[in-house]
């Protein structure tokens, strides 16, 4: 259930939103299109590859599904700072979206294949409901903070942060 969540989490703090707010001057507004249809096509890949069976221990499975937040600091570098991205160019949020995208589709699909054969036949179908839950769970908390982050980021959101200038310095200094 904790996999599920923390995958779909992940994923909805990053796509559609911050994805979508990466530009480059080469590509234009072609840089966000191309990096969705990469998050889309890679996620039906993860989707494809999540139907070979293994058996994953439920530790490792979250471990893995967590470690995927490494996601969110490569996606911000490629918008920040807004003026001169530390990853400007554009093969880094496409190879992080290509990435990002196999992960959810396979660690999206895992448990909810896993988690029938974990419990008794007379409880398979709560099982099921309780991973639906925590699948909606992770898209309502990861859309939340998303939304959040934005509202923040948006211009006219009241959140100014204080710009020095020249002539200010001078004020404080005595220069």
């Amino acid at each position: 259930m904790l996999s599920i969540g923390v995958t779909y989490s992940i994923t909805l703090c990053l796509f559609p939103g911050l994805e979508s707010e990466i530009r480059n001057a080469t590509l234009g507004e072609w840089l966000p299109i191309l990096i969705m249809a990469t998050f889309n096509m890679s996620d039906f890949v993860g989707k494809i590859l999540a139907a070979v069976p293994y058996d994953w221990p439920g530790g490792r499975l979250l471990f893995f599904s967590a470690l995927r937040v490494v996601f969110i600091p490569l996606f911000v570098m490629c918008v920040y700072p807004a003026s001169a991205p530390t990853l400007a160019h554009p093969a880094w949020p496409c190879l992080f979206s290509l990435l990002m995208g196999v992960t959810n589709g396979y660690f999206g699909s895992v448990p909810m294949i896993l988690a029938a054969g974990k419990v008794p036949p007379e409880q398979r179908e709560l099982a099921g409901n309780t991973m639906t839950v925590s699948y909606m769970a992770g898209l309502m908390l990861g859309s939340a903070v998303a939304y959040a982050a934005y509202s923040f980021t948006a211009p006219g959101s009241g959140v100014h942060l204080p710009t020095l200038h020249q002539h200010t310095l001078s004020n404080y200094t005595g220069y």
